[in-house]
């Protein structure tokens, strides 16, 4: 639960999607719910697998659409990157940990030690989502008004996360008099 969550807040925070932490959470439980019928009914074979890859992709989009209700493939797809690297960054860590002999002899790793490296892999993850990129990206923008089109450059990256109620898509603030006209109607 709390990987699927951390995941999801991370995948939020680089879609610059509003995030419902009880949405977040319903999403994680489904993720829960789906690990543990995994762990309950394990698949073996090149179909079995193949079904078991499936449904894992079906489940995580239904996640993402729990969790942010728009852009259900994007937010799969960078949930699917972040779930990869969250779990690539515990295993780098859990193998130095083996290797520098800090791990109890025979005893594997206490609970605890997966639960901080989870916060260090999550905490990587999230400042690599917000400084990774560049700021100043700019996008072309055609609005189109009663009279013609206005063409306008915007700032792609502004930290709005003003979207649509009805189509969950995303909403750019303009003042009337960059597109030229005194008051809206």
């Amino acid at each position: 639960f709390s990987m699927d969550f951390l995941a999801l807040y991370i995948t939020g925070k680089s879609l610059r999607t509003p995030i419902r932490p009880g949405r977040l959470a319903l999403a994680a439980s489904l993720g829960a719910l789906f690990a543990t019928i995994s762990a309950a009914f394990p698949v073996s074979g090149f179909i079995g697998k193949c079904v078991g890859g499936l449904t894992f992709a079906a489940c995580a989009a239904l996640m993402c659409f729990s969790a942010f209700s728009c852009r259900v493939a994007r937010s799969t797809a960078v949930f699917a990157a972040v779930n990869l690297g969250l779990g690539g960054m515990i295993s780098a860590m859990c193998s130095w940990l083996r290797m520098s002999g800090l791990e109890p002899s025979g005893q594997g790793l206490e609970p605890m030690t997966l639960i901080v490296f989870g916060l260090i892999a999550g905490l990587a993850s999230l400042l690599y989502s917000r400084f990774g990129r560049a700021k100043e990206r700019e996008v072309a923008v055609t609005v189109r008004l009663p009279d013609g089109e206005k063409k306008l450059r915007l700032l792609s990256d502004s930290g709005n996360l003003l979207c649509e109620p009805i189509s969950g898509r995303p909403v750019v603030v303009v003042k009337p008099s960059a597109l030229g006209i005194d008051e809206l109607t």
